[in-house]
């Protein structure tokens, strides 16, 4: 069979939907070679190298609360609102400590150089911990504080690649498919504090070029989750973007199949 690389995007609670999309892979026994991911894809990614099975990753993920990952009181004097500890003491249990060059598959993760706006893309040849590299691909620039690597500080990574495509391509994979979790809004929304607006203008930066690096970095196949009305931390809604993204791999798996043969 050939060889498969997994593309996951910069889509915050939205991951749900990757896990969904991962189960289905899982239980047609897809074997993925190499995964690349930006922000909380690089979390789930780094989970699945790390040895975590989807449902073990959903099980995770369900526990989640927001004082799981946000420190109590804001600090408005440092490059982000909150420090990244939490989250970083929560991450590392996913892949049991390893580093890159311990990991089951092949993994790397996507980031933004804040002082020169490039992207930098962590692999076991950086040499980095693992989960500072991942903190570094996740910090959504002003909520977290940006992670400090090698005197360097780095911002989320799906600022530069939400879907680093071109990433993957360094463990030369015959089959590289993208999940696409970017979603849909059909009803006007409510920004009711400053987190919720700056996470907006994000979106807003993102998706200007997001059809654009699709077209340029050309997967062999996306797949597209159908996603509506979700804001990236609506913890709630974990369920229905599962949902969605397992139904996306059932519709996909039979194309999915005949690529790899």
């Amino acid at each position: 069979m050939k060889k498969l690389g997994i593309v996951l995007g910069a889509d915050g609670a939205k991951a749900a939907a990757q896990i969904g999309f991962l189960q289905v892979l899982y239980d047609n026994a897809i074997k993925i070679d190499c995964v690349a991911g930006a922000s909380s894809g690089a979390i789930i990614g780094g989970a699945m190298a790390g040895g975590m099975t989807p449902a073990q990753m959903w099980d995770a993920l369900r526990k989640i609360k927001a004082y799981h990952i946000l420190t109590c009181v804001p600090n408005p004097f440092k490059s982000g609102l909150f420090n990244t500890k939490k989250v970083k003491k929560l991450i590392r249990g996913y892949w049991k400590g390893k580093q890159m060059d311990e990991l089951d598959i092949k993994f790397c993760c996507a980031a933004t150089d804040l002082s020169t706006g490039e992207l930098v893309v962590f692999d076991a040849d950086s040499k980095v911990d693992m989960a500072e590299a991942v903190m570094a691909s996740c910090c959504v620039p002003g909520i977290f504080e940006a992670e400090q690597i090698n005197e360097k500080q780095y911002i989320d990574g799906g600022l530069k690649a939400c879907l680093p495509i071109d990433a993957i391509r360094r463990f030369n994979p015959d089959v590289i498919i993208a999940l696409d979790t970017s979603s849909k809004t059909t009803k006007p929304k409510k920004f009711r504090n400053f987190v919720s607006s700056l996470w907006q203008l994000y979106v807003i930066m993102e998706a200007d070029v997001h059809q654009q690096r699709l077209d340029e970095q050309k997967p062999d196949f996306v797949v597209k989750v159908d996603i509506e009305d979700m804001s990236l931390f609506e913890i709630s809604k974990f369920q229905y973007a599962y949902d969605k993204g397992y139904e996306a791999g059932l519709a996909n798996i039979e194309k999915i199949k005949e690529l790899l043969k």
